[in-house]
């Protein structure tokens, strides 16, 4: 009889290693009920790059609603062509336009996955 432990989120080896690569391009039409793209990741991640497509200013935040994080200033910015790359643990991410008003607005995301499955949730 084995005695293996699921990796949980304090397992330290999950984020030394290399993760498994999880890309994705997405688009944001318009803010559907206010909360923009949702991004959800198999498991959690280990790093995550997000670039915003030229033509696209966006906005990404952890919280599902896009006007709250305005609001609260909860949010980074990145301009049309900017990337940037996060080592976070997270299980989602929210992609929104700057400006609700622009035309569709798209971004991809390349994620390092680690073997976790636990979800992490910043909602309150």
């Amino acid at each position: 009889m084995s005695n293996f432990v699921k990796p949980g989120l304090g397992s330290v080896g999950q984020y030394q290693m290399a993760g498994r690569p999880h890309a994705r391009t997405v688009s944001v039409a318009a803010d559907s009920g206010g909360h923009g793209q949702k991004i959800s990741f198999p498991t959690v991640t280990r790093n995550i790059t997000i670039k915003a497509h030229s033509g696209s200013n966006i906005i990404v935040h952890f919280t599902a609603s896009a006007p709250d994080a305005r609001t609260s200033g909860e949010y980074f910015l990145l301009a049309a062509g900017e990337s940037v790359t996060l080592g976070v643990r997270v299980s989602d991410l929210y992609i929104s336009k700057l400006d609700t008003t622009q035309a569709d607005a798209s971004a991809s995301i390349c994620a390092e996955l680690t073997n976790i499955d636990e979800v992490i949730s910043y909602e309150s």
